[in-house]
């Protein structure tokens, strides 16, 4: 038997044994190596002049920077600081620096060599500065052309004197009772407020600055702040995760979009914007050195100043932020009047706007290339005076894009913010337009003349101005549709007047009307090959179909749907795949004098005892069906064969021609007077 004194030296031996053993191969466990910090040369924090080091290397402040009263501290073009954490006291904790201006600091950049201020680690992130405090009295502090980023540590300290005061400056600009002015510069990426103002003696001048995605508010003045003593305005404010502006009492005029800048872009009063401002490259963890605040040519905020400020590129409005963006020659953006051309190629880089005050004339044979999906929007008038020789071509450019976005005519701007009818409607005469998305028209007025619409996306032109009084019809004159989408051409709770038009190959409708009652007049056209059908009425549309060519659809030549009562006269309705005209829901044609021939079905079945009128079905001998030309052979049987009341200038006496080359309005059917000019030439 083991006596207990001699089992308990055992356990106690093995067990130093085994911690032996385990001392002998130790599991590591090393401690987070701190982030890394940039290199650079120590700021001198009681230099009055400071330019970029001449090591080239940026400076690096690690402790707080005081500018006491009464000395003025000038920072020069170029210069880059970095703020570094430094030990705070003896406990050695880590702290982060402020600059607390009590004189006067004056940080003025340039659009070319700007001035940054940031943090300095390899990662930057918000809040690893404190940023910049403004207690002076004293005016002169002026800030232009600068970046301010990864600063304005949000303290939840309440209970240390340094915590205690960091309550009174929570913004990367934390403004006491100060007046600096501020112009031209970015605030991104802080962790506090972009620009905080405190006090009722602070009268600061924020001006031409973009603040954006601060992780507060952008811009914030606290109950204190006179706000009729405070200038702020036509800054772009967006993309901070609180309110972008929260102004003391009243927050109900900051950032509220109640107008329109001179971009027809919405803003509040005093001219703030609220739009993502389309740098050229940053984004959180970039060093501000090192990322791209160039505008790009979409960006909202390219012209966005006063207009009687110039900025030294065309035009002359002043761009926000601390890089202008540089408007090439023989580029096309943003808001544009005046004269284009003649015979000059253009590359647009942008949407374009003509005001609605305002008057742009594109003139023969001028070129436009789109680089992307941008549009032409006409607020005011466009006029394109192209010829039937020497038409004008809007394309999108060969190496940007398969694509542009197409053309906007509105009444009125975006948000209807003013209100101003245009009583001049856009002419757009003798033009190629070719590879878009789509044409919306909603301004009442607007004349289409020898347009030639080609390669539509979604559909080729979408008419629906809210207007059905004849005095406001939108008009469409020897146009061309070719391939277009949907439907080559869609008229909604419209006047419309379509001649002598052609609608080839669109991918579902020809020609597509809804809710136009007795307010359009269709003439003189051929319609073929729709994938669908040629003609749609639907919804209480009752036009004049007189004169036309219905050839060739998937589906029907005429479809009437809900409450249609059209007159259908002097049309060849042939060739199309399952009816020549369908009558649905309530609808009854009034027809006479046409040809329906080759269909599936001529008629659908549900009416075949009400159309006892009808011309009979005979062939009308195109000259060349197949290959577009629909104008009669001379021993066709639709020759002076129409209504006898429709006289197409004939021998006197003779009725009119069945089809689209007869009656009052026969001649050109689309474009054919420059279809083989439509070649382009490359902007070099």
């Amino acid at each position: 038997m083991i006596k207990t004194s001699t089992l308990t030296s055992t356990i106690i031996g093995m067990s130093l044994l085994v911690m032996l053993v385990g001392c002998s191969s130790p599991t590591s466990n090393p401690r987070e190596a701190p982030p890394a910090l940039r290199a650079g040369d120590s700021l001198d924090l009681t230099a009055t002049e400071i330019w970029p080091s001449a090591s080239g290397k940026p400076w690096i402040c690690a402790h707080d920077w005081i500018i006491p009263e009464g000395v003025t501290v000038t920072v020069h073009p170029g210069t880059v600081i970095m703020f570094a954490p430094f030990e705070f006291d003896s406990s050695h904790k880590s702290e982060r620096p402020y600059v607390l201006v009590e004189g006067v600091l004056k940080a003025e950049g340039t659009s070319a060599n700007p001035i940054i201020l940031t943090s300095a680690f390899d990662a930057p992130d918000l809040g690893q500065w404190r940023g910049i405090r403004l207690v002076n009295a004293q005016e002169g502090s002026i800030f232009r052309h600068c970046t301010f980023s990864y600063g304005a540590f949000y303290d939840i300290d309440t209970v240390t004197a340094r915590g205690k005061e960091a309550q009174d400056f929570k913004g990367m600009f934390a403004i006491r009772n100060s007046s600096p002015i501020i112009e031209r510069c970015i605030v991104m990426y802080n962790q506090d407020n972009g620009i905080f103002i405190h006090g009722e003696n602070s009268s600061p001048v924020v001006r031409y600055n973009i603040v954006i995605a601060n992780d507060a508010s952008g811009i914030r003045a606290d109950r204190k702040v006179v706000l009729s003593q405070v200038d702020v305005s036509y800054n772009c404010v967006a993309d901070n995760s609180a309110l972008q502006f929260l102004m003391a009492y009243d927050s109900t005029t900051y950032g509220i979009k109640t107008t329109v800048n001179p971009n027809l872009d919405s803003c509040d009063i005093y001219y703030n914007i609220g739009f993502s401002p389309q740098f050229t490259r940053t984004e959180v963890g970039v060093r501000s050195d090192e990322a791209d605040l160039s505008l790009t040519s979409c960006s909202p905020c390219v012209d966005a100043g006063p207009e009687d400020i110039p900025d030294g590129t065309p035009p002359t409005r002043i761009d926000l932020g601390s890089v202008p963006y540089v408007q090439l020659a023989g580029e096309l953006r943003g808001v544009i009047k005046g004269e284009l051309g003649p015979n000059t190629s253009y590359r647009m880089s942008c949407h374009i706007r003509v005001s609605e005050e305002d008057t742009l004339t594109i003139n023969a044979g001028t070129q436009i290339e789109v680089s992307g999906l941008y549009n032409i929007e006409s607020f005011g008038k466009l006029v394109i005076a192209g010829t039937p020789d020497n038409p004008v071509h809007i394309f999108p450019c060969d190496s940007c894009h398969e694509l542009w976005g197409g053309m906007r005519f509105f009444p009125f701007d975006t948000l209807s913010r003013r209100g101003v009818f245009v009583r001049e409607p856009s002419v757009i005469s003798h033009a190629v337009i070719t590879d878009f998305d789509f044409i919306d028209v909603k301004h009442v007025g607007v004349r289409f003349e020898g347009v030639r619409f080609e390669h539509g996306l979604n559909y080729g032109v979408t008419v629906n101005t809210g207007s059905l009084e004849l005095a406001d019809t939108v008009s469409f004159q020897n146009c061309e549709f070719i391939d277009c989408g949907f439907h080559g051409l869609k008229v909604e709770n419209s006047s419309a007047t379509i001649r002598n038009t052609l609608v080839q190959r669109s991918k579902g409708r020809g020609i597509d009307l809804s809710l136009t009652r007795e307010s359009v007049d269709i003439t003189n056209c051929v319609v073929q090959s729709s994938v669908v059908t040629a003609l749609a009425l639907t919804n209480f549309s009752n036009p004049k179909v007189v004169n036309n060519v219905f050839y060739g659809s998937g589906y029907y030549g005429i479809l009437l749907h809900n409450n249609c009562y059209p007159l259908v006269q002097n049309n060849i309705v042939a060739n199309n795949s399952l009816f020549g005209i369908i009558d649905q829901l309530s609808s009854t044609p009034e027809l006479s004098y046409n040809d329906f021939i080759g269909n599936g079905t001529d008629y659908s079945p549900d009416s075949l005892d009400r159309f006892t009128d009808l011309f009979p079905g005979v062939n009308p001998s195109f000259v060349n069906a197949e290959s577009g030309d629909f104008h009669l052979s001379p021993n066709s049987l639709c020759i002076n064969a129409g209504t006898p009341d429709l006289w197409d200038g004939g021998i006197p006496g003779d009725t009119s021609d069945i089809g689209a080359y007869g009656g009052p309005g026969n001649g050109i059917v689309g474009t054919s007077a420059f279809r083989s000019s439509t070649n382009r030439i490359a902007l070099k």
